[in-house]
């Protein structure tokens, strides 16, 4: 029996970026409160739940949720589903420079 004796290094998430970022988007997007609020208006205009939203999609309830409140950043693809899925336009998100050094 092998044991690994690597120490484990715990990091808190940082807060210029969203902690969560489905569908593996290698770009960091800015959020804005208007794409938040976008997304869930639309929904509510639709009359549908999240779990609705989410069946629809082929998502878990917790990805609509985080979009609406701001914890995860939709990528122009994803936003796209969205919009046909509630039949409206949706803001799109704004491409953020990342400054390697």
């Amino acid at each position: 029996m092998y044991q690994d004796w690597e120490p484990v290094i715990l990091t808190k998430p940082s807060k210029d970026k969203p902690t969560q970022v489905h569908n593996d988007e290698p770009v960091v997007r800015e959020m804005t409160h208007s794409i938040q609020k976008a997304i869930q208006q639309a929904r509510l205009a639709c009359k549908m739940s999240q779990k609705e939203l989410a069946t629809k999609l082929q998502v878990q309830i917790s990805v609509i949720n985080d979009y609406e409140n701001g914890k995860a950043v939709p990528n122009n693809l994803f936003i796209s589903k969205i919009e046909k899925a509630l039949n409206t336009k949706l803001p799109r998100a704004k491409k953020k420079e990342i400054i390697v050094e």
